[in-house]
């Protein structure tokens, strides 16, 4: 409290108030006590010489038992002391002694100063009286001296109530004073106190409050001020804190990650998308060296380098921790003052998905080029044959043509192919009906029954009856069928079987087709359903296999919501099973 500004204003001007009050006290008491003292003396001087003439009848009489008697009545009625001395110091008369008792007062100081100047004054103290007295005597020439004696402390003690008075006064009116000053204090410091608070409250996040002042003065013009300032500061903060939360929506949903650092290589930001690429958490990394959280020596060159270049930096790392991915960083310095750096922003796109397009794109351009080069290599080298050389024999002629009739068919085929699966890469959404597989079956079985018999595989189907209807589209579920059963007749002995069958379960029906074929190595059914993968290349081609018929079963599969899975063991059969969506009861 001693230190607030009301406290001070009061202290201020209650001290100023002493001053000056000290300052009247003592001009007061010095003058009223030099006036008192100089009544006193006029006073004392009027009565001395009124007494002189009065007395001096007696004098020149020489009546001293008369003067004895006068002298006692007047002193009674001036309250004072009268003491008549002679011309050579002896007491004549006294009204508070008797005079032949008393000692030569001829050496006495205001008898002297008298005899000198016909006035004489002292102040001491008198042992007759046992007071301090001040004494006036008078030079009644030629018969002695009239001395008047007052006590000084009647004197003092009117004073002391003079004094006390005017202490009084002076304690009153800084009482008033002092009322008078806390209220001005008051209407001071309370504006600057309501101030103080609303300040205090809009630091501590009340950014509506307001200063109501409505004054002209200074104050009310500083509480206008003040609102005005807070006003600003509320707009201010609501614009950052919208920028902010915009900023960290887009951080948090940003599919790229991004980590900013300061000038000393520190992590302090680091968004979602970050800290799952690299399996860290924001909380633990902030504060920290980059090199400390990422352990990557060519994420750890890109930084170095575009800390010293100061300029942009673009590379591409690779991270085997805590999964294998490939990332696109972009190193962007922050500069200050044009070679002082401040930090650097550092933004990492995954591109693993890209690389493997890329290279399925170029596995399947090179594939593509390949499957379409050999059918051609071979039809070319048939028809240059027959162009160049003269061959009567019509057994060789019907030969060659013979071969380049089935690899056009097997080039027409791969034609075939590649624009189905183009078209099923192309559909998004498709419109699925309910589709009866006992008729898919029976279409299938009808088409390759021949070719089944040829090779002496029997075909087995294995179809309830009242089976749900399947959700989807005829001429796809028997583009499915035909290339799982046709795969099994190929990759199937002789005297083999091929089986078809179905059975619901749950929402879904499932679609087996098993065969007793030489079956799959573990190791490839991984990747069987990639474009042109191949177990047995030289088979399957000599099979007249163009390597996209099962990628094209796994699309038509995908497609209708479904899922295709295998089993196989090597020389015991593969079984392929296909769930697909039943009909909705």
């Amino acid at each position: 409290m001693s230190n607030s500004i009301k406290w001070k204003i009061i202290s201020i001007f209650l001290l100023l108030q002493l001053l000056i009050l000290f300052i009247i006290g003592i001009y007061l008491t010095s003058n009223l006590k030099k006036f008192i003292y100089q009544q006193m003396d006029i006073s004392m001087l009027k009565q001395v010489r009124l007494l002189s003439e009065l007395i001096l009848p007696e004098l020149e009489k020489g009546e001293y038992d008369q003067l004895q008697e006068r002298s006692f009545k007047f002193a009674k009625e001036i309250q004072g002391r009268i003491t008549v001395i002679a011309e050579d110091g002896k007491v004549l008369a006294d009204s508070e002694e008797n005079p032949e008792r008393m000692e030569n007062h001829g050496r006495r100081p205001e008898v002297l100063m008298a005899r000198e100047k016909g006035i004489g004054w002292a102040t001491r103290y008198s042992t007759t009286l046992n007071m301090e007295m001040k004494y006036l005597a008078q030079r009644v020439e030629p018969y002695g001296y009239v001395r008047l004696a007052i006590p000084v402390t009647e004197v003092r003690n009117t004073l002391l109530k003079i004094f006390g008075r005017i202490l009084v006064g002076f304690v009153l009116a800084f009482s008033i004073f002092f009322i008078l000053v806390l209220r001005v204090s008051e209407s001071i410091t309370e504006p600057i106190k309501k101030i103080t608070d609303t300040a205090q409250k809009i630091a501590h996040g009340k950014l509506g409050e307001r200063i109501h002042i409505y004054t002209r003065d200074e104050i009310g013009t500083l509480s206008r001020m003040f609102n005005m300032m807070a006003f600003q500061l509320e707009e201010t903060i609501k614009k950052i804190t919208n920028e902010k939360e915009r900023l960290a929506t887009i951080l948090k949903n940003m599919a790229d990650g991004l980590i900013a650092l300061d000038a000393e290589k520190k992590v302090i930001l680091l968004n979602p998308a970050a800290a799952d690429i690299f399996g860290i958490k924001e909380e633990e990394a902030r504060g920290k060296l980059l090199i400390e959280i990422i352990r990557n020596q060519q994420l750890t060159e890109a930084v170095q380098k575009a800390y010293e270049i100061l300029e942009p930096v673009n590379t591409e790392i690779s991270l085997y921790y805590p999964k294998e991915v490939i990332l696109r960083a972009h190193l962007a310095p922050i500069i200050r003052n044009y070679d002082q750096i401040r930090g650097m922003v550092l933004i990492f796109t995954d591109i693993t998905e890209l690389r493997r397009l890329e290279r399925l794109r170029s596995e399947f351009v090179s594939n593509v080029s390949h499957e379409l080069k050999t059918p051609l290599t071979s039809i070319r080298g048939y028809v240059e044959t027959l162009l160049e050389m003269e061959l009567d024999d019509p057994s060789v002629i019907k030969c060659f043509l013979g071969v380049i009739n089935r690899e056009s068919q097997r080039l027409s085929r791969l034609i075939d192919d590649l624009l189905d699966l183009s078209r099923l890469e192309g559909k998004r959404h498709q419109k699925l009906t309910p589709t009866r597989l006992e008729k898919v079956v029976e279409n299938v079985i009808s088409i390759l029954a021949p070719e089944a018999e040829k090779k002496g595989i029997d075909l087995l189907v294995d179809i309830p009856e009242n089976l749900p209807r399947v959700m989807g589209i005829e001429e796809q579920l028997n583009q499915v069928l035909i290339n799982l059963v046709d795969n099994g007749i190929k990759y199937t002995p002789a005297n083999g079987k091929v089986s078809i069958s179905a059975e619901p379960e749950g929402d879904w029906v499932i679609l087996k087709v098993a065969d007793t074929g030489i079956g799959i190595p573990e190791e490839d059914i991984d990747r069987i359903f990639e474009r042109f993968y191949r177990v047995d290349k030289a088979r399957s081609r000599q099979m007249g296999g163009t390597g996209l018929g099962l990628s094209i079963v796994k699309h038509i599969v995908k497609g209708h919501g479904g899922e295709i899975e295998v089993e196989s063991e090597v020389g015991k059969g593969t079984i392929f099973k296909v769930k697909l969506k039943r009909e909705k009861r």
